[in-house]
This record gives C-alpha cells, sequence and structure tokens, in this order.
C-alpha cells in the first residue's frame, strides 16, 4: 500500500496519457489519488439512475464510492485510473476504472468501469480497459473478469469490441465476462462466445467465484 511520502509505484509504459475518443475529443489517463474524492463524488452525482444501477447495482451515496474507489493504491493487487476530457478552458473527469486483483499473485482481476452519460458510447470505457490491462499484465495478471447485467449491452459491446479474446456465462441474475488479456488486443472485433471454447483455448480458467 503507498504511504504518505513515499512516491507511487511506476505504472508500466502506456498507462497514463492523453488519447482520442471515436469523435476525435481529446482525452488524457491518469491514476486516482487519495486526493480526488470530490472528483469520482461529482462524476457519480451526474450519472442517470440507469448508468447508476448498471455499475453499482443499487442505490449508492457518491461520497463513500469515491473513497472505496481511491484509496491508496498497491498496484500488483489493485489501480484505479480517471479519464479526463482536456478542453480549452478546463479539464472534466468522464470516467473511472479499476481491475481489484482476486487474491496475491491471482493471475486473474476483476474490472469495473463508469462513464458519464454523455460520453458512452464513444469508446471511454475501451480506453480505460486497454490501459488498465497493460498496467495488470506487467503485474503477472493474465485474465480480467466483469460482472454485468443482462440489460447492459453497451457494457457487453465494449467487451466484444475489445479486441481481446472473450468469453461470456450467462448466470442466474448477471453475465460473467471474461477476458484474457495476456497480450494487447486486437484491433478486430472479439466475438462473444461460450466459456467452453474460448476461455480453455485463451487462457486458463478462472477461479470459481
Amino acid at each position: 500500500m503507498s504511504l504518505v511520502g513515499v512516491p507511487p509505484v511506476p505504472l508500466a509504459p502506456g498507462t497514463e496519457g492523453p488519447d482520442r475518443l471515436r469523435d476525435s475529443t481529446a482525452v488524457f489517463v491518469r491514476r486516482g489519488r487519495p486526493d480526488d474524492q470530490t472528483l469520482v463524488a461529482d462524476l457519480v452525482h451526474r450519472l442517470s439512475p440507469e448508468s447508476i444501477e448498471e455499475r453499482y447495482f443499487s442505490p449508492i451515496a457518491p461520497e463513500s464510492v469515491s473513497q472505496e474507489l481511491l484509496r491508496p493504491d498497491d498496484v500488483a493487487n489493485r489501480l484505479s485510473l480517471l479519464l479526463f476530457c482536456e478542453r480549452p478552458d478546463r479539464s472534466e473527469m468522464i470516467g473511472q476504472g479499476e481491475y481489484v486483483r482476486d487474491g496475491p499473485r491471482s493471475p486473474s482481476a476483476e474490472i469495473a468501469f463508469v462513464v458519464a452519460d454523455a460520453y458512452q458510447g464513444k469508446g471511454a470505457a475501451s480506453i480505460l480497459l486497454t490501459r488498465l490491462a497493460r498496467s495488470a499484465r506487467d503485474q503477472g495478471i493474465l485474465r480480467f473478469r466483469a460482472i454485468v447485467l443482462p440489460e447492459n449491452l453497451k457494457m457487453l459491446d465494449v467487451f466484444r469490441g475489445s479486441g481481446f479474446p472473450c468469453a461470456v456465462e450467462r448466470r442466474s441474475d448477471h453475465i460473467m465476462v471474461t477476458l484474457a488479456i495476456a497480450e494487447e488486443p486486437r484491433p478486430s472485433y472479439a466475438p462473444l462466445v461460450a466459456p467452453s471454447a474460448s476461455a480453455a483455448a485463451a487462457a486458463p480458467s478462472p477461479r470459481a467465484s
């Protein structure tokens, strides 16, 4: 865990830095810090009820969310990245993504994202996913898994179009998505396939949850 006065562990090359959304909007990715709580709380305040349900599955208090997401990170086990829209007059936070390792030295981690409603469908979550994968891969994490509500088609489409080998498992009230991130994503569309077909070929099966 990061300590006061101790510089944070450097991230893998390509984790932080500039990028562009699909509509050419300039954005910038950087790691989250405990002093970003106000920014994260403001983002959550701006989310629609539908976006809150899709990300958190129930009503939440923005302040408690920001405290949880921005705990001092231990890059080997968890990392929070923030996405900012670079405007001429100001910088606006428009998204956040994180991974949390399943356990010490585990090859898999859970991921989650939140993106401001006005920027959904423009590639914001895809940028965060790719950047998180670079850092996680550097720490020996080979798989991401995500719990997605069946009606959250936008998030499922992000995973489908990520370029990472992708598998889905439909459960009673949610969908479990598994991504193999051992290599940089392919530029082509990655199809959603049954876990038995993809997970076995692309990566070892994830730990039972």
